[in-house]
């Protein structure tokens, strides 16, 4: 493994733990602005 592929398997573990940490979840969902994917229709196919 390269150095880059391994700085890479590294982030996106890191980015998976942090996914499953439903506190960190719940903390950028409330600090970062509000999603545009509020927009009608997005919704309506859920």
């Amino acid at each position: 493994m390269t150095y880059e592929e391994h700085q890479i398997s590294a982030y996106l573990q890191a980015v998976q733990a942090a996914l499953e940490d439903k506190e960190f979840v719940l903390h950028l969902a409330k600090t970062l602005p509000a999603p545009k994917m509020r927009a009608p229709g997005i919704q309506a196919g859920r």
